[in-house]
């Protein structure tokens, strides 16, 4: 009986242990409960407040008041608002908990949720305290979800939609896993039925996102239709053509500013496309030549909860002098505390990445001796890619560890292993080579969060040139050359778009080599389409829109048919919406492209007027055929281009935001599109930031002041590497002296040509100086090809015009042909003077490594 008895409590004493090494009654979760371990902000605590106005919260340390131990939070509001603490626990699934704490207020007012502790994007927190309580214990229950790991703890003053005024300090803060409940106790739900696998970042894409996707094909499907509808009805319509398009052809009606018929039509033959090729080439080769490396680490860790560790053990006792590491996206800190001879761990440094260290090199230097080290995560909300250790006097990094992980939370993004397993980059400097500069900290980051499917940290610009520069992060890797290659590639494909422009609008090869050389050798080009930024895709489809309008202007849509005079305006019309949907400056070009629209559209009822004039028609067949002109070649074409730059575009600029709206998670729908628009015309409306390197519009043709964009400043004295945004003086200071030229001899010539060259440009460049924000000299970018355009009809007119001109006026063909000669001369020195300068200025635009004596010789540019 007496070894029974001793084997059954043997038993129940097991079951005990085994079930109290599975449950830990009173072990508090909650990492620095009691805001002992803090600075100027509490350890492992990140502060939210609602209105950041100044002075409407404030959250602080407080030393004086505290329940217990040395310190307490502290946190108020002066006006109504919601500021609190936060910190993400790690829980178990299906598991009762108790959230508790201890409050103190002072004046908390009796509107709104007065002083809580809470689970954050929850409606459900402790009582309520208001007005003025010494310390008051509170405390909830709740049962987390059956597949949740972690929720958001916060103590705060205000909620959600109950926004408070007043003070309160909060201490002694837990996170319990209970079996016991006080009777009468209400037990919460921690979660939400929608919530799924609550902080890991890799919930699947909820059903009901697929509805967005099936709306965007349904139109596109609908408008599709509808533009077949239009063709197929108006096939028989262009058999009832007047005989104006014969009269036209016949020549009854020339004048260079009604319509270019008496001009060779455009085409592209085989000498064309060698000579495209071979420029596209040349340029291809200068461009990517060192535009970015590949051998950057790019396997990542995204921890999930405050408080995770894990342990270096080095193979033997190092002096340490540098913890190199390569940030990724988001903001992450880690405490690095190394091992005493005590058995104690000592901090001595911490990794700190932010927004504007994504994706490059940064260090840490340290001066003490260690072989084992520990890491703890004191703030999560970011990825780190590598971690590199070196010993003093070394540069080669130490290999010889192994790492243990602690606490580690199954809600990870990667794992501790990817922060060691890419040591052999060779190159632990940051540079342009291997990491981001200037703006790249945004965009880059921007297309990795929309292909590992995280909510996206940039949001001031529309998504498409986002979505496009991903693409190059998918085919080549999340380093430089990845995310600046698409952009790269779409400032290669402007040479042939240009080439293809200048011809189309002067008929010969040479000027559209020309328009082609003038962009290929133009400095800001060359730059901005080198960086991991968006203008390169707006610039280029804004080119493509006003190329296919240039179309539409030149011709009459009562000559060439009904079909064929939608298709440039549906061209136009959709690379528009593209531009639109990369970024806002494009959207400009909407303005330009109506006025070459509606302009066309009176100039063509003008010439159709006054062809039947000739015709001698009676005043009623007149009036008939005018009604039929305006009832087909008008009133139809509009509305089919409300299809082309109303309908398609916004179709195409809501569906760019798909990697946006089909997250999961809470607000992320159709309408979030329009939330977006709200904030970014806020953003930029608002955006009066003083910036030492911003410059007014004015001043861009005139380089007065280039952007610094990159300096390395890790080289010697006696070197430098940089790049600028600067423009290419004799691109810009000859262009700009060529617009209001081409002005002048637009109107001289009443030559239709030019005038859509002139609105594109005054689109582009003339909505800036109405601009308040800060604005930099590459805002100037999209209006540059329109710029060279102009440059190039002031060159065709010397070389094909003024000669005529010579030789009428003195009546002499020997001087009309020296006037030929002597303008040809000139427009082959300019471009070699263009070329000139671009090699002068490539040190300046390329980061090339130069000895810094270069920097006298490009000062008179304003580089310095």
């Amino acid at each position: 009986m007496f070894k029974k008895l001793v084997a059954t409590i043997f038993v129940l004493c097991f079951v005990f242990l085994q079930f109290g090494a599975a449950y830990a009654e009173g072990v508090n979760e909650v990492l620095n409960p009691g805001f002992e371990e803090s600075g100027s902000e509490a350890t492992f605590w990140e502060n939210r407040i609602y209105n950041t106005s100044p002075g409407a919260g404030e959250i602080s340390v407080q030393t004086a008041q505290a329940h217990s131990g040395n310190n307490c939070i502290r946190i108020t509001n002066s006006v109504g608002n919601d500021s609190r603490v936060v910190q993400v626990i790690l829980v178990k699934p299906s598991t009762l908990y108790k959230i508790s704490g201890w409050v103190k207020t002072e004046n908390v007012g009796n509107e709104g949720k007065g002083a809580i502790l809470s689970v954050y994007m929850m409606m459900i927190s402790t009582k309520e305290l208001k007005g003025t309580n010494d310390w008051t214990y509170v405390e909830l229950y709740g049962r987390t979800g059956p597949d949740q790991q972690a929720l958001e703890f916060t103590a705060g003053v205000g909620g959600h939609s109950g926004e408070s005024t007043g003070t309160a300090y909060f201490d002694d803060l837990s996170v319990e896993e209970t079996l016991n409940v006080p009777e009468g106790a209400a037990i919460e739900n921690l979660y939400t039925p929608q919530q799924g696998n609550q902080g890991t970042g890799n919930t699947e894409q909820s059903d009901n996102k697929g509805w967005i996707t099936a709306l965007i094909v349904a139109l596109a499907v609908a408008i599709g239709a509808i533009i077949f509808f239009v063709f197929r009805m108006s096939g028989k319509a262009d058999d009832k053509n007047t005989e104006a398009a014969d009269n036209q052809q016949n020549g009854t009606d020339k004048s260079n500013f009604e319509g270019i018929s008496n001009t060779k039509p455009f085409k592209i033959d085989k000498k064309d496309m060698i000579i495209m090729s071979v420029m596209t080439l040349v340029y291809a080769v200068i461009a990517i030549y060192n535009l970015g490396s590949t051998n950057v680490p790019e396997t990542y860790w995204k921890p999930s909860a405050l408080g995770t560790t894990f342990t270096v053990n080095f193979d033997r006792e190092y002096d340490l002098s540098k913890i190199a590491f390569y940030n990724g996206a988001g903001d992450l800190n880690l405490r690095i505390e190394y091992l005493r001879q005590d058995g104690n761990y000592e901090p001595v440094a911490t990794i700190k990445q932010d927004v504007s260290k994504a994706f490059m090199w940064d260090s840490v230097v340290t001066q003490f001796k260690a072989k084992t080290l520990r890491f703890k995560v004191q703030k999560i909300g970011g990825t780190l890619n590598e971690i590199v250790f070196f010993e003093q006097g070394s540069k080669e990094p130490i290999k010889n560890f192994t790492v243990e992980t602690g606490k580690v939370s199954q809600n990870d993004k990667g794992t501790v292993q990817n922060l060691f397993d890419e040591l052999d980059v060779g190159d632990y400097e940051n540079n342009y080579m291997n990491s981001t500069y200037f703006d790249e900290i945004y965009f880059p980051r921007t297309a990795f969060e929309n292909i590992n499917r995280m909510e996206p940290y940039e949001t001031t610009h529309p998504p498409l040139g986002k979505d496009i520069m991903a693409l190059g992060l998918l085919i080549f890797g999340v380093n430089p050359f990845g995310w600046r290659i698409m952009g790269t590639l779409f400032g290669v494909a402007m040479i042939p778009a240009m080439y293809l422009f200048g011809k189309k609008i002067f008929r010969k090869r040479i000027y559209g080599f020309i328009s082609a050389f003038l962009i290929m050798f133009e400095c800001m080009h060359f730059a901005q389409t080198r960086i991991g930024t968006i203008d390169s895709y707006a610039g280029f489809f804004v080119i493509l829109a006003y190329y296919f309008m240039y179309d539409s202007f030149m011709n009459k849509s009562y000559e060439v048919g009904f079909k064929k005079s939608l298709l440039p305006l549906m061209l136009a019309g959709i690379f528009w919406g593209l531009g639109s949907a990369s970024k806002w400056t494009a959207v400009y070009a909407g303005g330009g492209l109506a006025v070459l629209y509606f302009t066309s559209k009176f100039l063509e009822y003008k010439s159709y007027e006054k062809l039947l004039r000739k015709k001698a028609l009676s005043g009623g067949a007149r009036q008939s055929k005018i009604r039929e002109w305006f009832s087909k070649n008008f009133v139809r074409i509009s509305l089919a281009c409300v299809i082309f730059f109303v309908v398609i575009p916004v179709i195409l600029y809501t569906a760019s935001y798909l990697p946006i709206i089909t997250l999961p998670g809470e607000g992320h729908n159709l309408g979030e599109v329009g939330r977006y628009q709200v904030n970014m015309y806020e953003y930029h409306s608002k955006l009066d930031d003083e910036h030492i390197w911003a410059s007014p519009a004015y001043s861009w043709p005139l380089i007065q002041k280039p952007l610094l964009e990159y300096r390395n400043l890790s080289l010697p004295g006696d070197r430098t590497s940089l790049m600028y945004v600067v423009g290419n003086p004799a691109v810009f200071w000859f262009g700009i002296v060529c617009v209001f030229a081409a002005i002048l001899i637009g109107i001289m010539k009443k030559d239709k040509r030019v005038f859509p060259i002139l609105v594109a440009f005054a689109f582009q460049y003339l909505p800036w100086f109405r601009i308040s924000r800060c604005i930099f000299i590459y805002h100037f970018f999209t209006s540059v090809p329109f710029m060279i355009l102009c440059t190039v009809y002031v060159l065709n007119f010397l070389r094909e015009d003024f000669p005529k001109i010579v030789g009428r006026d003195f009546g002499s063909k020997a001087a009309a042909e020296t006037t030929y000669k002597v303008s040809t001369a000139f427009i082959y020195s300019y471009l070699v003077i263009t070329l000139a300068l671009f090699v002068f200025l490539y040190p300046a635009i390329s980061g090339m490594e130069v000895p810094t004596t270069y920097l006298n010789w490009v000062k008179w540019i304003h580089i310095a």
